[in-house]
């Protein structure tokens, strides 16, 4: 997929405080550079708004707290950050445009463990002149079939024994 849509492929588990990525393929261009390994906050992007998905509320709140906003918007970022994670989740999928860098678009869905819980994002990030709305539709889609196949073998989280 990444490389028909030109853009990088990820996945991605969250530890205790920020998610750990794994590329899969970095496109030409503007594209986000993360290594296997890579720590990333969770404060934005659209693998957050998946990986947040059930986070207690004092997760929420620290979270919120790290982030550039945090101190000086408090409760906003907050409520910000959980109105991100109710329409991901609603939606099935979430989108983040210029988060983190200026002109980069990312989508991303859930992958879940055996209970159902979200373990894991699956993400396709790159230029934002080539995630117009009917690509970012197909893009979550595609992604969907994708974290379907790796819900299905069995995928776990790494820290943990129950999902």
């Amino acid at each position: 997929m990444s490389s028909t849509a030109n853009a990088t492929c990820r996945a991605r588990v969250s530890p205790p405080s920020s998610g750990l990525g794994a590329r899969l393929r970095t496109s030409r261009g503007p594209s986000e550079v993360v290594d296997v390994g890579d720590e990333q906050p969770l404060w934005a992007g659209a693998s957050s708004k998946i990986l947040l998905r059930g986070a207690s509320e004092a997760f929420l709140r620290r979270v919120a707290a790290a982030s550039p906003q945090g101190e000086a918007q408090g409760e906003a970022q907050v409520e910000r950050l959980r109105a991100w994670v109710t329409e991901a989740a609603e939606r099935g999928y979430a989108v983040s445009s210029s988060e983190f860098d200026e002109g980069l678009t990312a989508v991303a869905v859930p992958v879940t463990g055996r209970t159902g819980k979200v373990v894991a994002s699956l993400s396709l990030s790159g230029p934002s002149h080539r995630f117009p709305y009917e690509a970012v539709e197909r893009f979550a889609t595609e992604l969907a079939e994708g974290a379907r196949l790796i819900s299905d073998q069995g995928f776990s989280h790494p820290l943990s024994s129950d999902a």
